[in-house]
């Protein structure tokens, strides 16, 4: 939901939720009243999420750019979760009350091969690279 240039955001300024507010909230965190009846626009949604996790704590518990290996329901009660973060070593075992998953199925995206594509003199952009129409303005635009 952040927006900056990082290619493995896909988010743009003007988004705005495909689901109500009423379906985005957090159940022991509900989103503000005036977000419940339409579909709110993605920098409330981000400032929601930025504020549950701060109310919460959160935020040392989240792992950025790690491969989750496993995640196993212990006997015991909890989770057992096995990742591994790109930048160091090998896999490590955390144990956790509860687990969220954000899969990330968006971040890459697909890009199909299109026959004579190279013969074309245009620029070619995929919809995740997009983040306003200023680069737009004044072309002429194919989507």
């Amino acid at each position: 939901w952040r927006l900056d240039e990082e290619p493995s955001r896909v988010a743009y300024e003007s988004l705005y939720t495909n689901s109500s507010g009423s379906l985005m909230n957090i159940s022991d965190y509900p989103l503000e009243d005036s977000l419940q009846g339409h579909f709110p626009r993605r920098q409330d949604i981000c400032d929601y999420y930025e504020r549950y996790v701060e109310a919460v704590g959160l935020g040392p518990f989240i792992r950025f750019g790690t491969e989750v290996r496993s995640v196993r329901r212990r006997a015991e009660g909890g989770w057992s979760v096995i990742a591994a973060a790109r930048d160091a070593g090998g896999p490590e075992e955390h144990v956790f009350d509860a687990v969220f998953v954000c899969t990330g199925q968006f971040r890459d995206p697909l890009v199909p091969e299109l026959p004579n594509l190279a013969a074309f003199r245009g620029h070619v952009s995929h919809s995740a690279a997009y983040r306003s129409p200023r680069h737009l303005a004044g072309r002429r635009v194919v989507v």
